[in-house]
């Protein structure tokens, strides 16, 4: 997972952060502590002055490691579905400017439980990006997501441990 960092890393110091990633992974439990370290990488002020990937100690990783950053939302299926409401209710929460004078960011787990609605709410949110807010789909398969949405997301594979990282 070094690589992982590594070209998480890159990204983020050369400053080709996107308004969208469709992270592709192959297990929930595993793997979704990478989608959060990730998100420390981009919020962590500590890191732009150590080089390192995120403090782990400052009030901003705390937050996230308790998940109770106020600008940060995780949005989980309802039942077998991400339903429209919930995007609207994320839509209007990112409406105002960061709490912190900081990037938002939100996560929808299971990214392709997203209805024929839902979805398209999530189009609009994602083909008119706001600067400072950051979209990341999860998912186990993004070929299961609508052409649509992962176009307009930069697909990062987090492959099982016995493979290496591929940056699409």
């Amino acid at each position: 997972m070094d690589d992982f960092y590594k070209k998480l890393d890159i990204l983020i110091s050369s400053n080709r952060i996107s308004h969208a990633y469709l992270f592709e992974i192959n297990d929930y439990e595993r793997d979704l502590s990478f989608i959060f370290d990730f998100v420390k990488m981009i919020l962590c002020p500590q890191k732009k002055l150590s080089h390192e990937l995120n403090c782990g100690q400052c009030n901003i990783c705390s937050q996230i490691n308790e998940k109770n950053y106020i600008d940060l939302e995780v949005i989980y299926p309802d039942g077998n579905l991400i339903r429209k409401s919930q995007l609207i209710q994320l839509q209007e929460k990112f409406r105002d400017k960061s709490f912190v004078n900081n990037k938002q960011i939100y996560i929808i787990i299971e990214a392709d439980k997203l209805n024929a609605s839902s979805a398209n709410t999530m189009l609009k949110f994602l083909e008119e990006p706001k600067e400072d807010i950051i979209g990341i789909l999860v998912t186990k398969n993004y070929y299961k997501m609508i052409d649509t949405i992962t176009s307009r997301c930069q697909i990062l594979s987090i492959p099982s441990p016995e493979y290496s990282f591929e940056l699409d």
